[in-house]
């Protein structure tokens, strides 16, 4: 039985009618109370494209092209490769399940694909090759109108003398005569040749006048020792080819003309008006002005076939191509980051998330590498200030989006090291983990650094706001994203088997979350959290694997559920308030020991770990329906592993205590995964309370844990904050990390999740010893000032006096009580060992 659908109308209005006025609030409410049908959401019903006029064999191409942009692409088609090679140039992937991937042509795509030199009819006859259907002409119409103008305008930087060159002498034309800006900032230049009309003709031929051999010539110019070979070789990356002949500037004509330096910015914002987006392109090759990085890559360096197709597609045409680059996790960003250095040769600067990923990629440069010069490698971050070369020496900076983005004061030395970062010249900018750069804070770090080309690496190019699209134009456009099943199934990436297990809630748990769940819902969360049954399926999980013999790590971004757990279990944990010291050993210990198998860590451990050992994740809290912080810590356990067959050799738990908000929470952010071809896999009956060896198998231990918890919700009544983090600087710590022990604070509810860990203060220690100390003043002084009156004049004539010696004093106990109860970090490892 076929249903047709309507769509709902609102009954106020006529179906053909306008509104003849707009409605009250109170209109709104009270139509908002009665019972409405629910509205359907079928796009696939709505845009009905069974009409579709099929050609002729198109039972053997591979694609599906609708009217509204949308492309579905068939894996299991002979000419899967090619078209995958194709589609990943020109659309953007929406959804890529076993046997049915499905893109999108956006204006933001076909930029991408204009800015790699496909042409308009390039785009089209690839698309009319490929399809099994007829084009639609509306389709057609919208290509060329999108590419029209992409990729028409490069800006290029030779010798230090910036260029606009353009394929179309008539695109120049129009520039110069619509925009003041481009006129006014016109150079005439006398040392190269130009035609008639005063465009530059020969630029193009000083490309290939450096012979220099270049770390990248092995992937985008393979030897080949006869013709046979070359016949028998130019079939293997058929796209690349035809990228390459569309890249190939030597025998194509170009017009260019040279613009001032001081009015770069208001250029690309000119052009950008006029609808004509400048692609940034870096002529490595021939810029003396810069000096050069005495780098090249070991014989160790070996990539993989998808690691040289984006490498070709930054350096296709000889120049350095500005974009973005998406990776899975443990896929080998790092690698690529390395070398694209080694390519250009010239001053890099490197932007990581954290200290301890600041740490790896030095680490990670000096082994795929050689340097002439190891000092050449300098890391800025909180704890290493060391100060560049002199700008006559190239050199490779490692530093944070937050040493950067810091707007507050820095000491003298960082502020020495800061005005030499913004006042050189840098080659290359790798920006890992790029999708944290539109935010607010760090998105100056890439104006503020004068580079020549850019380059973004990220795992998942996706944000829950609206400001991923800025990457467009503060980098530019995406060169290349991976497969991640295609990679998996090549053996690149681990067999991944994903996996939901569903809690029961807790008797009195639950009662107490329904009565939060209504008056507040961060209190419900909370016991969603502590539910003794997800203690108890996270206790099985962690006994099961460890007898295997596997690596478990287990994040939480509750702070106080995560030191509960490690401390009942008798485990260690990282968190943003572990030292730096002790951060090392135990990770160093959890990579290189057997002593340490299971390691409970916070949202600290999302990006930027290297753990190459770890194959299983079990997650007992996360940031709410974050899609980004799911995937990221999906691609901990990435890194491939040995295995047989089709055996799974990793496991990704997701713990949800069931019929609460986390299991909206857990749908929302499984969406990225399964768009990229996952499936979860749901488990109800994990542990019952027949299972042996398990905490909280009694009532009493229930109950316990519900008053602690209670007792915890009680003390931060009508406060926004558990303090989890100890932000008063730690004073006593065993307190601190005593589940009924709390303080009450003014702050938000970032510190539950370890978020304002994040944040770069160079003076934070300082600030919260001198506000610890001005604590105990305060309390002292209030008791002064609650002496008589008939004092008062005496306490007066004394005050100075009396007062500098109680500050010495209360400072003087502080740091005596400080240093007392600080522990070595021997024996606070011994805290966590098994007795």
């Amino acid at each position: 039985m076929s249903h047709s659908y309507q769509p709902h109308h609102h009954p106020r209005y006529p179906t053909n009618a306008a509104p003849q006025s707009v409605p009250s609030q109170r209109d709104r409410k009270q139509h908002r109370s009665h019972k409405q049908p629910a509205k359907l959401e079928l796009p696939y019903a709505i845009n009905d494209f069974s009409t579709l006029q099929m050609k002729e064999g198109s039972e053997s191409r591979p694609l599906w092209v609708c009217p509204s942009g949308h492309i579905f692409l068939e894996t299991f088609s002979p000419f899967y490769e090619p078209a995958y090679d194709f589609l990943i140039a020109i659309a953007e992937p929406v959804c890529r399940p076993e046997l049915i991937h499905e893109y999108k042509i956006t204006k933001y795509s076909l930029y991408a694909a204009a800015s790699v030199g496909l042409q308009t009819d390039d785009l089209i006859d690839g698309l009319k090759k490929l399809s099994k259907n007829v084009l639609d002409p509306e389709l057609v119409e919208f290509i060329a109108e999108k590419t029209r103008k992409c990729g028409k305008l490069r800006m290029i930087l030779k010798n230090g003398r910036y260029f606009l060159e353009s394929s179309d002498e008539e695109v120049l034309t129009f520039l110069i005569n619509k925009s003041s800006i481009m006129y006014n900032s016109l150079v005439k230049s006398k040392d190269f040749e130009v035609n008639e009309r005063g465009w530059i003709t020969n630029l193009n031929r000083m490309e290939n006048d450096n012979e220099e051999k270049l770390e990248i010539d092995a992937i985008l110019n393979p030897k080949n020792n006869d013709n046979k070979n070359a016949n028998t070789n130019s079939n293997n990356n058929p796209i690349d080819s035809t990228l390459d002949s569309n890249n190939t500037t030597e025998n194509m004509q170009s017009f260019a003309f040279e613009i001032k330096e001081a009015e770069i910015e208001a250029v690309k914002q000119s052009a950008h008006d006029l609808q004509y987006p400048c692609v940034e392109e870096y002529d490595f090759r021939n810029d003396a002005a810069t000096p050069k990085l005495e780098i090249s890559l070991k014989a160790i360096a070996k990539h993989r076939p998808y690691q040289e197709k984006c490498l070709s597609k930054m350096f296709g045409n000889g120049r350095a191509r500005s974009g973005l680059i998406v990776l899975p996790c443990g896929a080998g960003k790092t690698l690529v980051g390395v070398t694209a250095v080694a390519t250009v040769k010239k001053s890099a600067i490197i932007f990581a998330n954290t200290t301890v990923s600041v740490h790896q990629w030095f680490q990670q440069i000096l082994h795929w590498s050689r340097l002439v010069d190891r000092s050449c490698i300098v890391e800025f971050s909180s704890q290493s200030k060391n100060k560049l070369p002199p700008k006559t020496k190239a050199c490779i900076l490692v530093t944070t989006y937050h040493m950067l983005g810091h707007s507050g004061r820095r000491s003298k030395e960082a502020q020495v090291v800061m005005d030499e970062i913004t006042s050189r010249e840098w080659g290359l900018l790798v920006l890992d983990e790029v999708h944290v750069a539109p935010a607010n804070t760090f998105r100056k770090c890439t104006s503020m650094i004068r580079s020549k080309c850019k380059l973004g690496l990220t795992a998942t190019l996706l944000r829950e706001d609206d400001k991923i699209g800025d990457l467009f134009y503060l980098i530019g456009p995406k060169l290349y994203e991976a497969n991640w099943l295609d990679l998996q199934k090549n053996g690149y990436l681990a067999l991944v088997q994903c996996i939901e297990v569903w809690c029961e809630m807790a008797e009195d748990f639950y009662h107490y979350y329904l009565y939060n769940e209504q008056n507040n819902k961060r209190y419900s969360q909370l016991l969603s959290d502590f539910n003794p049954n997800k203690f108890r399926c996270m206790q099985y999980l962690m006994r099961v694997h460890e007898q295997r013999g596997d690596k478990v790590l287990v994040f939480s971004d509750n702070i106080p559920l995560l030191k509960h757990c490690a401390k009942k279990l008798c485990k260690p944990f990282i968190y943003g308030k572990t030292g730096d010291q002790e951060r090392k050993y135990w990770l160093h210990n959890f990579n290189h020991t057997a002593s340490t198998n299971c390691l409970f860590i916070s949202s600290v451990g999302d990006t930027s770990l290297d753990l190459p050992d770890v194959n299983v994740v079990i997650q007992i809290s996360s940031h709410y329906g974050s899609r980004r912080q799911e995937a990221q810590r999906l691609g901990r356990i990435l890194r491939p592993k040995p295995r047989q067959g089709n055996e799974f050799n990793a496991f990704f738990y997701t713990l949800v205590s069931k019929d609460t908000v986390d299991m909206v929470y857990a749908t929302k952010r499984q969406r990225f995964l399964v768009d990229q071809g996952y499936s979860f896999h749901v488990i109800t009956d994990l542990v019952n309370e027949n299972t042996p060896d398990l905490h909280y198998q009694t009532q009493h231990e229930c109950n316990q844990l519900l008053s602690s918890v209670l007792t915890l919700i009680k003390s931060n009544d009508n406060l926004a904050e558990f303090n989890a983090n100890g932000d008063d600087g730690g004073d006593n710590e065993d307190e601190d990390d005593d589940l009924t022990a709390v303080r009450k604070t003014g702050k938000d509810m970032s510190a539950l999740t370890d978020g304002s860990g994040l944040r770069y203060n160079e003076f934070a220690p300082k600030t919260s010893k001198l506000s610890s100390a001005r604590g105990l003043l305060s309390a002292n002084n209030t008791n002064h000032n609650m002496q008589s009156n008939t004092n008062a004049h005496n306490t007066n004539s004394n005050a100075p006096k009396r007062g500098k010696k109680r500050k010495k004093e209360a400072a003087t106990k502080f740091f005596q009580k400080r240093a007392k109860e600080r522990k070595t970090l021997d024996e606070r490892r011994k805290m966590y060992l098994p007795h």
